[in-house]
């Protein structure tokens, strides 16, 4: 049997040169297949953009959604470390309000600690605690009832120098304090070094005014390196500006040393 196929004939204007194409059943067969390829291939591929595009979409709006819970997340993590020194200071002041022998607080001897900050603030006669700020830095954080101390914000590493002569009575790591150190001096007063990179003393050395004890860090909850400084006078704590002699608006910069 014949193969049936197809004759294309092309005349052009100047009809002459009439030009004739035969295409075979089997070249029309193949043709037939190349354009249904072609065809299915484009709609994969239009269909694959499709997918593509909305997953990136989803993928811009997870990422946006990830990122508001991270700002969440931290917002939480900064009212926890509020709610943490918070916690810590109730119960420092319920550990010194707790009397064991008497059934009431003493009111006398509370005023008297805070009357005027301190009553040994005065001439070589009355037992002076006037002193130099520990370490060489900026005041980012100032004395409050949920800081009981200053913050004084300094590159790791800086020396921090023992404000007099004193006694170190305890030092060791805490969860949120890090490394610490704790200094007995006169008058029933006790001065608090946290979140330290290094400890130079020994429980039970004798340290003398202007000698290393150790190097601001950022150990324990801490945001950057910075040395956290606390006095306490008969169990209370004190604003450590009220025993400088440097006047306030200097102490926004810098101590001494």
């Amino acid at each position: 049997m014949k193969d049936k196929g197809i004759f294309l004939k092309i005349i052009p204007e100047s009809s002459s040169g009439v030009k004739s194409f035969y295409f075979s059943s089997l070249k029309l067969k193949f043709f037939k297949f190349i354009l249904i390829f072609f065809g299915v291939l484009l709609t994969a591929i239009l269909i694959f953009s499709f997918w593509m595009v909305g997953n990136f979409a989803r993928m811009k709006m997870l990422e946006y959604e990830a990122n508001k819970v991270k700002i969440q997340e931290k917002k939480i993590t900064e009212l926890e470390k509020k709610l943490q020194k918070f916690i810590l200071f109730a119960q420092k002041v319920e550990k010194l309000l707790t009397v064991p022998e008497e059934k009431e607080i003493n009111v006398e001897k509370l005023n008297l600690v805070y009357s005027d900050t301190f009553a040994i603030r005065g001439n070589s006669e009355k037992n002076i605690f006037i002193f130099e700020l520990p370490v060489k830095g900026i005041i980012s954080n100032f004395y409050s009832v949920l800081h009981p101390g200053v913050d004084i914000a300094a590159a790791s590493g800086t020396p921090i120098r023992a404000p007099c002569d004193g006694l170190v009575v305890q030092k060791g790591m805490d969860e949120n304090y890090g490394l610490y150190i704790w200094i007995k001096h006169e008058g029933g007063i006790k001065t608090f070094y946290a979140h330290l990179k290094e400890i130079d003393v020994r429980k039970g050395e004798w340290v003398k005014k202007g000698e290393i004890i150790g190097k601001v860090g950022s150990s324990g909850k801490s945001t950057g390196p910075h040395l956290h400084f606390e006095i306490w006078k008969e169990g209370f704590p004190l604003n450590p500006l009220n025993f400088t002699s440097y006047p306030y608006f200097a102490l926004k910069y810098k101590s001494k040393y």
